[in-house]
């Protein structure tokens, strides 16, 4: 189960469907309208999810494929389909843009998602946080698609974990060391 303050998700087993209810001003629920919905709804268009991010107004899932869907408030690029328009339903993240993604996080009110590949390399895209660095790609501006975390490249250094908290996000390396980015981040 996730929550974030306005809604509430969780994955069935096994067949990985989603289901939700809550508030949905941005289309967050991803049933494909705007209103808000006291009663559990399914989410249209993703199956075998086996993994799900949730954001106060965006939800970005991991579906079976080991892809991306995401749905909601996209003002920042939070839906990561290179676009900033807010969507009702599930859109796909071009597997070109990420794939053989094992992990996603988010946090609550920070406009931002970050994924681990099975190659260990990290991706986010989202709100930078303005001057916070959230995306950990050198810059302090939002991608409306994937942009590699710098120095996680799955090659060099390998990710085989990642959490987030407040802005700030955090990888175990396989060699044990943590590489953090983001809001009050002094482990680099």
């Amino acid at each position: 189960m996730s929550l974030s303050r306005y809604i509430m998700y969780y994955v069935k087993s096994p067949e990985g469907s989603v289901i939700c209810s809550g508030q949905n001003t941005y289309g967050q629920l991803g049933i494909g309208h705007r209103l808000n919905v006291n009663t559990v709804s399914s989410v249209s268009g993703v199956t075998q999810v086996f993994g799900v991010a949730v954001a106060n107004e965006s939800v970005c899932a991991i579906n079976g494929a080991k892809n991306i869907q995401c749905w909601g408030r996209n003002n920042a690029g939070q839906l990561g389909n290179r676009s900033n328009i807010d969507s009702n339903i599930p859109v796909n993240i071009s597997s070109s843009d990420i794939s053989l993604v094992k992990k996603i996080v988010t946090f609550n009110d920070s406009g931002f998602f970050c994924a681990l590949t099975d190659l260990g390399s990290v991706k986010c895209w989202g709100s930078s946080g303005g001057t916070n660095g959230q995306l950990g790609h050198g810059f302090n501006t939002n991608s409306n698609f994937p942009v590699q975390v710098s120095g996680i490249d799955g090659v060099t250094n390998k990710a085989i974990d990642i959490a987030t908290s407040a802005g700030a996000t955090c990888a175990l390396l396989d060699t044990g060391r943590i590489k953090c980015w983001g809001s009050g981040t002094n482990l680099k």
